[in-house]
């Protein structure tokens, strides 16, 4: 590509950071810092260049993408079977005030089963052929659509990831309106949660604690009208999601 501060190449000087010319331009390095192969960080930098040392060794050793550690839950203890009763922040108008969690051990069952849910998707499934977009983000068109069809993983699977998270940003925003979850969102959001893949990146981790926001948010105006199979189904996408992408925060045991 033809530069276009330049006529020819040998007017021009690279001053990007491994460039090691002397000439004097516009891009010219201010304070020219390498790191040293032997470098050790330093507790208490004595000049600019010990600063930007330290600056430039921990950006190399940062992780990309960091999640919670799930071994820190194991300190929460629960002798309970299944669920246990527990007052939240602005209680339900139901007679009792109060709302059925989930135990960790419920939690951690329900997340070793989508592990292997996800080992035999992928066994299973691999994409092929050309990788699919959504066509529209139109939410009613969209909504209207999954109604009367089921995700089909031998189809879907070929979905971009950018696509599958605009999938899940629909399906947050149209239940954010909602007072449950509907029977024909589930299969939706049990495919798009399985496929998402791990680690998460920094834009996937936003959309999952929308995601969960909005669940947590329905749950939490539970009362006697929500039928049982829909508050189960909210135990079970906020667990998956908060466990298994590490949101750990929004997981139950944190209220």
């Amino acid at each position: 590509m033809e530069n276009l501060l330049y006529d020819n190449e040998s007017d021009y000087t690279d001053y990007s950071e491994d460039s090691d010319g002397e000439s004097e331009g516009l891009l010219k390095k201010a304070l020219d810092v390498t790191l040293p192969y032997d470098f050790v960080p330093i507790v208490n930098p004595g000049n600019g260049t010990e600063f930007l040392q330290n600056v430039i060794f921990q950006r190399k050793n940062m992780k990309r993408v960091v999640c919670a550690d799930e071994d820190l839950m194991s300190k929460i203890r629960d002798d309970s079977d299944h669920v246990k009763v527990v007052t939240i922040p602005n209680p339900p108008t139901d007679e009792t005030g109060s709302l059925q969690l989930p135990t960790l051990e419920w939690q951690l069952k329900k997340l070793e089963e989508f592990k292997q849910f996800i080992e035999f998707v992928e066994q299973r499934h691999k994409p092929e052929g050309k990788e699919r977009r959504l066509r529209s983000k139109n939410e009613q068109q969209f909504i209207s659509d999954i109604k009367s069809h089921s995700p089909k993983y031998s189809v879907l699977f070929n979905y971009s990831h950018e696509s599958k998270l605009s999938i899940l940003e629909i399906l947050t925003t149209y239940l954010s309106k909602q007072k449950l979850l509907e029977d024909f969102v589930g299969p939706w959001l049990l495919y798009i949660l399985s496929t998402l893949g791990y680690p998460p990146s920094p834009g996937c981790c936003h959309t999952i604690r929308e995601f969960l926001r909005v669940c947590r948010s329905m749950r939490s105006k539970y009362s006697n009208t929500m039928p049982e199979s829909s508050l189960k189904a909210l135990n079970f996408y906020i667990c998956i999601s908060s466990r298994y992408y590490g949101q750990l925060d929004l997981a139950d045991g944190h209220l």
